[in-house]
């Protein structure tokens, strides 16, 4: 069982695990927000991470919340940064990002934002897969008075993965609008086992949406890039696996 720490150092919190020593969440992941002219991110608001730890399976869990006058935001989300396992000869490694986003717009104006996870993880080889997902729901901030309006600003998706800062799939065009006088869910929108990219050093998951005022959205995704075995290793992994079962008789 790993016993979780975190501790303020200055401005930053730096958190960890009796195995894992403290960490700084920079050093993990970073979220950043964008609208207009105006940048946001934990980098430069460390105290917004309320949560960070590693779990049992030696994922980062992450918890964290936000407020300006122009907008409110917590967010959870998962990032496995590396778990290897034995297959097809070789070690083989996953990385992943999970992640949920509740955001309501204050600006007093309906506006376009671009909220963005992104999460240090250990290099991973082609030929990989991924997969990836998007959920979530509407709200109103005045319900049965005012209608929200989720939209996609022209040109962008609701959804983008990122591999080294890249967008390699995305999901939900500008075509897609939502609409509410109370809540409303919308997805589930998704991609499996597709042939993935190489990454050297980062996962991504961005969301590109219009929002109307005093409205809130919330966004649950997901992004997984898996290495798998090169086609000699399958075949190997497969000669392997009828030569034990042979014996098993």
């Amino acid at each position: 069982m790993l016993v979780h720490e975190c501790a303020s150092l200055g401005a930053v919190w730096v958190c960890g695990s009796a195995l894992a020593g403290f960490v700084d969440p920079n050093d993990v992941f970073t979220v950043e927000l964008s609208f207009g002219d105006t940048a946001w991110s934990t980098a430069n608001n460390p105290m917004s991470v309320t949560n960070f730890f590693l779990n049992d399976q030696g994922q980062w869990v992450v918890e964290g919340q936000w407020q300006t006058a122009n907008w409110a935001s917590d967010w959870a989300f998962q990032i496995d940064q590396g778990s290897a396992s034995a297959r097809g000869g070789g070690l083989l490694e996953t990385g992943f990002v999970v992640s949920s986003f509740n955001f309501t717009n204050t600006t007093g104006m309906d506006t376009a934002f671009t909220l963005n996870i992104t999460a240090n993880v250990t290099a991973l080889s082609q030929p990989t897969v991924m997969t990836g997902s998007l959920s979530g729901s509407l709200g109103s901030g005045n319900p049965l008075v005012e209608t929200a309006e989720l939209g996609v600003p022209t040109g962008g998706f609701l959804y983008e993965a990122l591999a080294d800062g890249m967008v390699v799939r995305s999901l939900v065009d500008d075509s897609f609008s939502a609409s509410t006088n109370l809540t409303t869910a919308f997805g589930s929108f998704g991609f499996a086992d597709e042939v993935g990219p190489a990454v050297a050093s980062t996962l991504g998951i961005n969301h590109n949406f219009t929002l109307t005022d005093g409205d809130n959205v919330n966004f649950v995704g997901s992004f997984i890039v898996e290495e798998i075995p090169a086609p000699g290793g399958v075949a190997l992994f497969g000669v392997a696996g009828l030569a034990l079962a042979r014996r098993r008789r």
